[in-house]
């Protein structure tokens, strides 16, 4: 790091911590029905199928407004819909704790679905709003970690919470730690050039260094203007290659410990959190290290997806994850592989905002992603059950989804060499200037 960097203040850390938090309580909230399922189908007598159908419930919703939640997001700014959103699935959590009925179960969890609908896009904004250029990357990576961190965690404090108050004590509480970030981040989320506990010179700083000012607005024509460039489907295969893999492992991970391996449930879901946590810090690290060494060689900017690329082809280890028989190496195997999965697909996103020259429509970007890899992502699960049916083992689903690793980093490579405008008149000029330009020193 140059001496100029160590000067500068780094308050604007608690702006990823308060990233972190958001995908940690995300995913926790998400993943608490699981945990609570089988106190709720005795207490309402429900049958498997539905539960099955209040599992699904979640994704009704999610999936379909991952867009037109992004673009409110563009429109109406990161600080007001965070708020909103953490609010609505905060309120959520509570609710599903006064459920009276399977109807009431299932309207909740549309609710969440709804509040949830637009987590990573306002995060992507806000990580271009307080993230300098050379930074992007580790705050990216802090977000998605909280990810692993989430499910971590989420599983043994929410079976902790129902053993000890019960579901609808544990759905509560939950419900109110929301309630405690949002007022958290209302306290302290601004704007970078409103946030008055900012010291003037880091200001200056992360202004100088995101691209948030200029004239052009997100519009009506900004979904068009997006899609029309090669650069934004080659972001959008990569995290839809990002996502089968990352979909697979947090759905049948603990199965396949189970059944592959002889494993009981107790010791599955003791490594698969292992394994996420181990990961979380590891990828933290990976992208500290990997913005430091791409300012340290003055890489051009967009260099990111050499990154995002190499992390693709080395999460291709999971197809020795079949022929492993001691337990250690089977864990560190998928310890290696879930760090690659998580680099490969924060980076991907900040990716996204390095190419995209304007950061007015950073949310509807990354909404545009999502909107595609999340469906393609869904698939995941039916297709790991369907090979397992048909052929008794999971080695097919490991190949499958190595297949679509290699995929994702040809996609990165080959496709995700230009900028992103809004204004197509802009693409020559811009992606000319883009290829001199180095990555800003920080």
């Amino acid at each position: 790091m140059s001496s100029v960097r160590t000067r500068i203040p780094r308050r604007r850390y608690l702006i990823y911590c308060l990233l972190f938090t958001l995908s940690c309580v995300n995913y926790g909230d998400r993943a608490a029905l699981s945990v609570a399922g089988s106190d709720i189908m005795s207490e309402f007598h429900l049958t498997p199928v539905e539960m099955g159908w209040l599992f699904s419930a979640f994704m009704w919703a999610y999936f379909p407004l991952n867009l037109p939640t992004a673009m409110l997001v563009d429109k109406w700014g990161t600080r007001r819909v965070a708020a909103i959103a953490v609010a609505t699935w905060s309120s959520a959590m509570v609710l599903t704790g006064a459920a009276w009925s399977f109807v009431s179960l299932f309207v909740m969890r549309l609710l969440l679905g709804i509040g949830e609908a637009p987590s990573f896009p306002m995060a992507n904004r806000a990580i271009r709003e307080w993230a300098p250029g050379p930074e992007r990357g580790f705050a990216s990576i802090v977000f998605c970690s909280g990810i692993s961190a989430g499910i971590a965690m989420g599983a043994a404090v929410t079976s902790l919470l129902v053993a000890g108050i019960g579901w609808r004590g544990t759905f509560a509480i939950l419900g109110a730690a929301g309630f405690v970030w949002v007022a958290v981040w209302l306290l302290f989320y601004r704007d970078p050039t409103q946030a008055g506990w900012l010291q003037p010179e880091e200001r200056d700083f992360i202004v100088s260094q995101r691209n948030m000012e200029s004239d052009t607005k997100a519009t009506s024509g900004t979904l068009i203007a997006l899609l029309s460039q090669v650069s934004t489907w080659g972001l959008i295969i990569t995290q839809i290659c990002n996502n089968f893999a990352n979909f697979f492992f947090l759905t049948w991970l603990p199965v396949y410990l189970n059944k592959s391996h002889n494993l009981t449930v107790l010791h599955s879901g003791l490594y698969t959190a292992l394994c996420y946590a181990i990961a979380c810090v590891a990828a933290i690290a990976i992208g500290a290290f990997a913005d430091w060494f791409l300012i340290r060689i003055r890489a051009k900017s967009g260099a990111r997806r050499y990154v995002v690329t190499l992390f693709f082809l080395l999460g291709g280890v999971m197809i020795f994850a079949p022929y492993v028989q001691s337990e250690v190496a089977l864990m560190t195997l998928l310890t290696a592989t879930l760090i690659c999965i998580g680099v490969s697909g924060s980076y991907n996103q900040a990716l996204a905002s390095d190419l995209l020259v304007d950061g007015k429509a950073m949310a509807t970007l990354i909404g545009i992603m999502f909107a595609f890899s999340n469906g393609f992502g869904l698939t995941a699960p039916i297709i790991a059950g369907f090979a397992l049916q048909m052929t008794g083992s999971f080695t097919a689903v490991f190949m499958i989804a190595t297949g679509l690793m290699a995929v994702g980093a040809i996609s990165s490579l080959f496709l995700t060499a230009r900028p992103i405008t809004l204004k197509a008149t802009q693409v020559s000029v811009v992606s000319a200037a883009l290829r001199g330009t180095e990555l800003p020193r920080a």
